[in-house]
């Protein structure tokens, strides 16, 4: 179940809840009112266990995503599943920026993530922090990593910031069967035809003592860390002596454990 049917499913129970509280309270019930009683009673029923459901459907495949971030706080888009992480390159002193991310449906996926500085006090523009942004390929159910370096004036380092977090998912071949049942915090869209456009927040560390400026472009680089062979069910793991993050290198926090 998708982040945004659970919380329609979800939305469908509080409003039986309530209805069903009003309609028992009804002195002298009439036909009518029984009616919506005996209704109401089973759509708490029913939209309670698709929730049930929801939230203890076993896993297709392993959540390699929250293994190795060390936790579930991931931000989510239409099925792929990410997390920005900062490594410091000590011997050049440059701030690099990893976005981990897994996609929880067997259809290959592409994403565009848009992460933009928070507003000034009164709503006055934005501080003048670079936007974080990262073009993520990722093939069905797999698990993967985008590393580019990303340098910030030396004013705004050493401090955290509150980002707001955008991304926009497509599937050319479609969707296909869901693997992963665990959906991440909702990421907002920048679409301007869209109803569920209201941003995440991801609190970022930014480290101190690290370079202002790229001498030479870099490109991205993009790994697949792991990958499941779907055909077989099997699932071989790609060794990488890299796939463990530091947690207290990293900068994603979830606004409700700060």
């Amino acid at each position: 179940m998708g982040p945004n049917l659970k919380s329609l499913v979800q939305l469908a129970l509080v409003i039986c809840i309530f209805g069903s509280v009003g309609v028992w309270i009804v002195d002298r019930p009439s036909g009518t009112v029984w009616a919506w009683r005996i209704g109401l009673a089973m759509g708490v029923i029913a939209t309670a266990f698709l929730w049930y459901r929801a939230d203890n459907t076993k896993e297709k495949l392993p959540d390699l995503l929250a293994q190795t971030i060390r936790s579930f706080s991931y931000f989510e888009r239409e099925g792929l599943c990410f997390a920005p992480v900062v490594q410091v390159q000590l011997k050049e002193g440059t701030c690099w920026i990893a976005m981990f991310f897994q996609n929880r449906y067997a259809g290959p996926c592409s994403c565009r993530v848009e992460m933009l500085p928070p507003l000034r006090p009164l709503w006055v523009g934005r501080y003048n922090l670079p936007p974080i942004n990262a073009e993520l390929h990722c093939p069905g159910g797999a698990f993967g990593v985008c590393r580019f370096p990303y340098a910030f004036p030396a004013r705004y380092q050493g401090r955290k910031w509150r980002f707001d977090v955008y991304a926009s998912t497509k599937y050319p071949q479609g969707r296909g069967e869901m693997l992963r049942f665990r959906a991440g915090i909702f990421a907002g869209s920048r679409d301007f035809f869209t109803l569920t456009s209201a941003r995440g927040h991801c609190r970022i560390y930014l480290p101190s003592g690290v370079t202002n400026d790229i001498a030479t472009a870099t490109e991205p680089t993009t790994q697949i860390l792991w990958q499941p062979d779907l055909p077989t069910n099997a699932f071989p793991v790609i060794p990488t002596a890299e796939i463990a993050a530091k947690r207290d290198a990293g900068f994603l926090v979830n606004p409700e454990e700060s």
